[in-house]
């Protein structure tokens, strides 16, 4: 079986333009394995691989699903001010969020004048740490330059 995702979006975006950005899942697999899938619900599968299978298949669906959604939730950042305008009582040290003792949920502070920027926020910062690496990565790239003309030999030495 075969799944197949596919997002297309303009580039480079255009200022004033619409930022649409259209969507494609394609399945493609063998007629037993899609009825299977589709017809799981009505009669039960009595093949423990034909079960496993079929359970991977959902959970990729649904992986899919919670992918799309998180690239609609990042894809808003550059539309709304209120979701890169760091507020006045973060920029004092304030923290935007705190994780009570015994708890490992995210819960905002009772200030209502940065709830647009916690509530977009809280979603990256609730993220399954197994995914960070694949949405929030950056590269290093390392040059060494030389000189157009040699220097001398014993620049850098005493004496």
């Amino acid at each position: 079986m075969r799944i197949e995702y596919v997002a297309v979006a303009p580039w480079p975006l255009e200022p004033e333009g619409p930022r649409g950005t259209r969507v494609e899942v394609t399945m493609e697999g063998g007629y037993d394995i899609l009825h299977d899938v589709s017809c799981a619900l009505r009669q039960p599968i009595r093949s423990l691989y034909r079960t496993h299978v079929i359970r991977r298949f959902w959970n990729t669906l649904q992986s899919i699903n919670q992918t799309d959604q998180m690239l609609a939730h990042l894809q808003a950042f550059s539309s709304v001010p209120e979701h890169f305008t760091l507020p006045d009582s973060t920029k004092s040290g304030v923290p935007l969020f705190y994780i009570p003792p015994g708890s490992g949920t995210p819960h905002s502070g009772s200030d209502s004048s940065h709830a647009q920027f916690a509530a977009y926020w809280k979603p990256v910062l609730s993220m399954d740490a197994n995914s960070w690496q694949r949405w929030l990565h950056m590269h290093r790239l390392v040059l060494i330059l030389e000189h157009d003309t040699p220097l001398p030999k014993h620049l850098h030495t005493p004496g």
